[in-house]
């Protein structure tokens, strides 16, 4: 079951939150809860609901971007509590595999504001960086969302990875770059001046570094974004060839793993 606080108008203490967790908890079943854009903090009230029905599993769904900077140290005591990846922003989804427990992650795509295969790129190669295993990434990817609603406890993944190491300054600068292209596209402003810088900070001299390697999957998937923005109209929600700016973005800001080609998502 999923509740929309921004879109029906309601807080999670509102008495009808209540009865829904009742009868999840009853069958076990996850109810996820928009946690995004437009809308306060609400995770004082998912703990809360958490520890009075600790039978059904609660999602907070876009990596809990209101309240991801504190509730992350709260996990310990709510085990109900589970977050998705259904995110634009790959610096948010580094910080919520940093400091969320594996075991705690479900892969979301947020279709249709982005596709399927670009949230599943962006939010992999965000756990490989911070150095989740393949089993650990498997179990992100679908294995612990089998496990809840066939109504088993979630499986222990092991603890938080920590931080990944820092970007390198030319990947920073041209990942920053890719985010404020981003934010323009999803509110339907242009945003090829800033599309045009980061391709422009991919031109490096140094052509055996591991930052031109990565810049250089990042200039062609700028180029392909650029080709299809041209030969695609979309119907004004968003920019087209967000998807491939996004995974753009995602290269950049993931520059310890493979490139996307060689990535084996399915293997």
């Amino acid at each position: 079951m999923k509740l929309h606080p921004r879109a029906e108008r309601f807080d999670l203490r509102h008495p009808g939150v209540a009865a829904v967790l009742a009868v999840a908890a009853e069958r076990r079943l996850p109810v996820i809860v928009h946690s995004g854009l437009g809308i306060p903090s609400l995770g004082r009230d998912a703990l809360a609901l958490g520890e009075r029905y600790p039978g059904a599993p609660l999602v907070l769904a876009h990596v809990a971007v209101t309240d991801l900077a504190w509730i992350w140290r709260r996990l310990g005591d709510h085990p109900s509590l589970l977050f998705d990846t259904a995110w634009w922003n790959p610096a948010d989804h580094l910080a919520l595999f940093a400091l969320v427990p594996p075991g705690r992650i479900l892969l979301g795509s947020d279709a249709p504001y982005g596709t399927p295969a670009a949230a599943a790129i962006v939010a992999i190669r965000s756990a490989l960086q911070v150095g989740l295993t393949r089993t650990q990434v498997a179990s992100v990817a679908g294995g612990q969302l089998e496990r809840i609603l066939a109504g088993d406890d979630p499986a222990d993944l092991g603890p938080v990875p920590g931080p990944a190491s820092p970007r390198p300054p030319l990947l920073d600068r041209v990942f920053t770059l890719l985010v404020g292209a981003l934010a323009r596209m999803l509110e339907g402003r242009p945003s090829d001046d800033l599309v045009q810088l980061a391709r422009l900070g991919c031109q490096v001299e140094d052509a055996e570094s591991r930052e031109a390697r990565v810049l250089r999957e990042v200039a062609e998937l700028l180029d392909r974004q650029q080709r299809y923005a041209q030969t695609t109209e979309l119907d004004g929600r968003r920019a087209a060839g967000f998807h491939l700016a996004l995974t753009a973005a995602a290269v950049a800001a993931t520059p310890d793993v493979p490139p996307v080609a060689e990535t084996a998502f399915s293997g």
